[in-house]
């Protein structure tokens, strides 16, 4: 707490209050009598009455047409009760709370009943404020409104074009019917919250006037004039400021020196999917390289090219079983010299005229022998008398040179290049090298990461029993987009650290794992193309959109009519319902929900991504 003396020896204290804002931080005076004076004169009587203030009677009109007719759920009006009911911003009170549709009639009839009926304090409304075709929120409250007070309008728009260019298209409208303040809010949750916080600072004062409540109007115009700063600072993020009255340390926005005063909203602003990926991966960096064993590089990538080290076949090699013959000879009778198999080191005589050396699926073939002569177009004319050998055939079908032989190199030659920088080593990589001669590899290091749930509910879920109250740590196998998502960067001991904070609701973290952090740790590794793999899909059965984007947990089947697989909804897709996730193979990428199109239909082809590490 910040402590001073004034010029009439009274303590005059400074508390940080803090809102759901954009990070802001505000500071307001209050007056402290630490020493008792017998003649108390009406300043420090007014400012005792300020402390002492009667909360402000409040009404909240949500203006919708979504809403109104039930087809979207009213977030931003039941948020903003919260944040009067809280004392968040100022002391009030909710006594009456509407839903009207995009309609001037509508918002001007419950606006004047508020006014000039229910005499409320302050009107706040939310929604119709842009430029829409249905926005006709500012046109309504202009024709209601007896003085406009276009500095509150101006302020929202100065602090929100901090936030976003496209508050330049809001069109707010702030202004007075007979003893009550209308304030028109964007109808956004974030957006809502925001405006009301830009303007707090000036409602209280606003009302005193309205009433002519002229002890309060003295005591603050007294305050002012005895400080000589406005009664409300506002502080950004970045000032100094110690509760202890030293001016050494900075607040972060995450610093809450009281619980009742946290912030309600995020102070930070959201980001679509697409730009938190981006600076995401915008901060990773392929790790070092160390050399491996090839059998033991399954899920390392390629820091350098690799070439082979023997040609595949290394000889050449039978495509059949059969018989290694001269094509030329042609179809008749062959003498059968003898046997070569795969995997037994040759040692061959020559195949002349006239004869032929049985050969297996892989075998070398024997010098001399040009061709190979599958066994279904042969006969047996001699065996031996148990059966056992073959001694004589005949050649069915006439063969041509060449035929049915895997020539040497054929498939990869000696220094061909084998795979590239960034390559993923999966099973049928390591098959490939190892069958090349390559038995070393250059690899990237793969990235360490440290998982750390949070939360005091968290029980391990090797204890034996659940306490009470307690839920089991289900995210160490998986930590993945839930909107609380938050990515930071540090440097430790001169290495730079990557830090992914991910939601706490185990759905949540499978999600946004396969969003930022498989991602993540695949460009890490060096892969070089480390994003999920993503398909198009049918859906099964029609999908109700959410107001954000979504990523729907679905199965896939495939059928012989379809070119596409169909994909099925998991069911309830709360963060909580675990469940939801046990069966799914692909996260489909559903946009937010529109007035146009609150409903994707069965048979619509979407993105999926698929599920897989």
């Amino acid at each position: 707490m910040n402590s001073e003396k004034n010029d009439l020896g009274r303590n005059i204290k400074i508390e940080p209050l803090n809102f759901a804002g954009e990070g802001k931080d505000f500071q307001t005076l209050q007056i402290n009598d630490s020493e008792t004076m017998e003649d108390h004169n009406l300043e420090t009587k007014n400012a005792s009455k300020i402390k002492e203030e009667s909360k402000l009677k409040v009404a909240i009109l949500t203006i919708s047409d979504r809403c109104f007719i039930g087809e979207a759920e009213d977030i931003s009006g039941a948020a903003l009760k919260t944040v009067v009911e809280n004392g968040l911003l100022f002391k009030g009170t909710v006594v009456d709370q509407k839903c009207s549709p995009d309609d001037k009639e509508c918002i001007q009839e419950v606006l004047m009943e508020w006014c000039d009926e229910l005499q409320v304090d302050l009107a706040l409304t939310t929604g119709g404020t842009g430029v829409a075709a249905r926005d006709v929120t500012p046109e309504a409250i202009k024709e209601v409104i007896e003085k406009e007070i276009p500095g509150l309008s101006i302020k929202m728009i100065s602090e929100s074009l901090k936030v976003t260019p496209l508050a330049m298209l809001s069109r707010p409208v702030c202004g007075t019917r007979k003893n009550t303040l209308i304030i028109s809010l964007p109808g956004s949750l974030k957006g809502s919250q925001e405006c009301l916080s830009f303007v707090a600072p000036a409602i209280s004062h606003a009302i005193e006037l309205l009433k002519d409540q002229k002890n309060k109007i003295d005591a603050t115009h007294s305050i002012l004039k005895k400080r000589g700063v406005e009664m409300v600072v506002e502080v950004s993020a970045t000032d100094s400021y110690d509760a202890d009255g030293d001016d050494d340390e900075v607040l972060s926005k995450a610093q809450i020196p009281k619980v009742a005063r946290r912030h309600r909203q995020s102070p930070y602003p959201l980001i679509s999917v697409e730009q938190a990926q981006a600076k995401v991966m915008s901060n990773a960096f392929p790790l070092s390289s160390e050399t491996v064993k090839t059998t033991e590089a399954l899920g390392f990538s390629l820091f350098e090219d690799v070439y082979a080290k023997e040609p595949i076949p290394p000889f050449p090699a039978s495509v059949k079983d059969g018989y290694a013959v001269i094509a030329a000879d042609g179809a008749g009778p062959r003498r059968v010299i003898g046997l070569s198999c795969a995997g037994v080191e040759p040692h061959l005589q020559e195949v002349f005229s006239g004869a032929c050396m049985r050969v297996n699926t892989g075998a070398p073939m024997p010098p001399g022998a040009d061709a190979v002569i599958q066994v279904e177009d042969t006969k047996v004319i001699v065996e031996s008398d148990d059966g056992s050998e073959e001694i004589e055939i005949e050649i069915l079908k006439a063969p041509s040179e060449g035929q049915d032989i895997r020539p040497k190199g054929c498939d990869i030659s000696m220094g061909e290049l084998l795979f590239t920088q960034g390559q993923y080593v999966g099973p049928s990589e390591i098959g490939v090298l190892v069958s090349a001669g390559v038995m070393e590899i250059v690899v990237h290091k793969k990235p360490l990461v440290a998982v750390l749930s949070t939360g005091n509910e968290l029980q391990s879920p090797f204890d034996p029993q659940l306490l009470e109250g307690h839920i089991y740590d289900s995210n160490k196998v998986f930590m993945k987009p839930g909107k609380p998502t938050t990515f930071a960067t540090c440097v430790f001991n001169g290495k730079s650290k990557l830090i992914l904070g991910l939601p706490g609701n185990p759905v949540s973290a499978v999600v946004t794992s396969h969003l930022y952090l498989l991602p993540l740790c695949r460009k890490m590794s060096g892969v070089s193309d480390y994003h999920s793999t993503i398909i198009r899909a049918k859906l099964a059965s029609k999908v109700r959109l959410d107001p954000r984007p979504e990523y729907h947990r679905v199965t896939l089947s495939w059928s012989s009519a379809d070119n596409l697989p169909t994909a099925h909804s998991t069911g309830k897709q709360m963060s909580s319902r675990l469940m939801s996730m046990a069966s799914a193979q692909a996260l489909l990428q559903l946009p937010p929900t529109t007035k146009e199109m609150p409903i994707i239909p069965a048979g619509s082809v979407v993105e999926a991504i698929i599920l897989n590490i």
